[in-house]
């Protein structure tokens, strides 16, 4: 997923609580690996977030520092977010990266928007950014006078070019609205969508249960299948996301120990469930996923088929 060529702009695309950033990560480790066998001095892969830094305005100045830090003293914690990943294999990295970390702080800061991204550009260069990743990429639409978030994103992916790497923007199907109707991108871009479950496909909801069961684990339930028997609803009311259904368990859970009860029952799980607003944002949120993955159709394409005139 994350190996695109320099330049281009990877949209990594699903509704909230859908899995977006485990998905990047999960691919991110794959690709780098170890950071152990990266060569001397080089950085693959950095993070950075969109972030409403001025007075609540999207800075691109602010975006850039902040990926100069990333290059300079990364955060490796996506290496070992997994809960099931151990972080012990990392620690003497993680106490090299406090050192760079100090003394990136003692740099001069650059003084301009200008400034920053020369910087950013030198940095990335000397340290080998391959990708570099912006969670939350549509708040860039939040600015005050500097531009739509389409510009910024024309910017990134030129100023990716000179840094010999690719972007990946992180958002969800109304942040990619912003950038869908632009040719300019879209021509240049990979887009990666994470799609809710089928529960009408037979394989997809025995996934989907599997899925529910493991997040359902360490939780009381009476009955013990009670998540299982209203499987429709917690599917439309989550649109499958895992983050949504997590939180009806917990949500639960909490209002069975409030009450008193040893388990969760049926009164405690519906009352857990989002409001009908809640529901149908997200109702909404997965149609026009769904709709922004509609193929381009053409007569040729059906004259085309080898039994077409048959």
């Amino acid at each position: 997923m994350l190996a695109a060529r320099p330049g281009s702009v990877i949209f990594l695309v699903g509704v909230s609580g859908a899995g977006k950033t485990w998905a990047r990560h999960t691919v991110a480790r794959r690709l780098f690996g170890d950071p152990s066998k990266w060569p001397k001095g080089k950085v693959p892969y950095v993070e950075v977030m969109s972030l409403l830094a001025d007075r609540g305005y999207f800075s691109p100045k602010d975006l850039a520092i902040s990926l100069c830090g990333q290059i300079n003293a990364p955060s490796v914690d996506w290496l070992y977010r997994d809960p099931d990943a151990d972080p012990s294999p990392f620690a003497r990295f993680e106490c090299q990266i406090t050192e760079f970390a100090t003394a990136w702080k003692r740099e001069r800061q650059p003084k301009s928007e200008r400034e920053a991204w020369r910087e950013a550009i030198a940095c990335g260069r000397a340290r080998g950014v391959k990708v570099f990743s912006i969670e939350h990429a549509s708040l860039m639409a939040q600015n005050r006078v500097n531009g739509t978030a389409v510009q910024h994103t024309l910017n990134l992916m030129s100023l990716a070019t000179d840094m010999g790497s690719s972007v990946l923007l992180t958002t969800t199907p109304e942040g990619y609205s912003l950038w869908s109707k632009y040719a300019e991108i879209n021509t240049r871009s990979a887009h990666i969508y994470i799609n809710p479950y089928r529960p009408g496909s037979k394989k997809e909801l025995r996934n989907f249960a599997t899925l529910v069961k493991h997040l359902a684990a360490g939780i009381p339930f009476e009955p013990k299948d009670l998540p299982l028997s209203v499987l429709d609803a917690i599917a439309d009311a989550t649109q499958t996301a895992p983050a949504g259904i997590r939180n009806i368990f917990w949500r639960a859970h909490q209002l069975a120990n409030t009450e008193g009860k040893p388990a969760v029952d049926l009164k405690s799980l519906m009352a857990a469930f989002p409001s009908l607003r809640d529901v149908r944002n997200i109702q909404v949120s997965a149609q026009t996923l769904s709709e922004q993955q509609v193929p381009f159709e053409h007569p040729s394409f059906a004259r085309a088929l080898p039994d077409a005139d048959e």
